[in-house]
């Protein structure tokens, strides 16, 4: 079966394993914190959706660092400072997919898996904390995971955070607004306040226990 790793920048990237049978990719500055851990990058692909020229330093580093062991770098666009520089074919992935809705590297990352025909996605580190202010962003991350998955591609979540939380499995939340909202107390005071200060933008967050189907 032809798998492929997608490694987020969570904590709980460190608990993905050295060896993998398949490809591992990591994005933004993950090459960096892998070869902290295993004295090399051990992935065989980074993906960055940051213009590379004026990016924090840290990912171009970890650019550099893939260079040096010869491992591809996919971006927004092709570096001629960078060997193995390649643009990520965003307008293929949309020609195969029909689908133009990427928020972060992560969505690149997937839509990619789908173009290149993996059969098994696993993921590390890909947590999207539903409290994050661009709740959006989390939803695309679903979207394209629930794509994936229509497709017949086996999706294999590894890690959870502290909290018990990943991309697929969250505590109780709902917002009824198109926005994910982790149910915790101290959240919960946020959008009360910022309700408050703006009616017409904030949600009310509602627990799921609560929803009235």
């Amino acid at each position: 079966m032809k798998k492929v790793a997608i490694l987020g920048l969570a904590n709980t990237l460190e608990t993905a394993p050295k060896e993998y049978n398949g490809d591992i990719w990591t994005c933004n500055d993950g090459a960096i914190r892998r070869t902290q851990q295993f004295n090399a990058p051990n992935i065989t692909a980074m993906f960055d959706a940051h213009d590379l020229n004026v990016a924090e330093a840290s990912e171009k580093q970890a650019a550099l660092l893939c260079e040096s062991f010869n491992i591809p770098v996919y971006g927004v666009q092709e570096y001629p400072w960078l060997r193995n520089s390649h643009r990520i074919p965003r307008e293929e992935i949309i020609a195969l997919t029909k689908i133009d809705l990427f928020s972060n590297v992560i969505c690149y990352m997937i839509g990619y898996a789908i173009l290149k025909r993996y059969k098994q996605i696993d993921l590390w580190g890909v947590h999207h904390h539903p409290i994050q202010r661009d709740g959006q962003e989390t939803a695309i991350i679903h979207f394209w995971l629930g794509f994936a998955m229509g497709k017949g591609i086996n999706i294999v979540i590894n890690d959870y955070g502290d909290d018990g939380c990943s991309i697929l499995k969250n505590g109780e939340y709902w917002t009824g607004a198109g926005s994910y909202g982790h149910w915790d107390a101290e959240y919960n005071q946020e959008l009360e306040d910022e309700a408050r200060d703006n009616p017409l933008k904030s949600p009310k967050v509602v627990p799921v226990n609560e929803v009235k189907l």
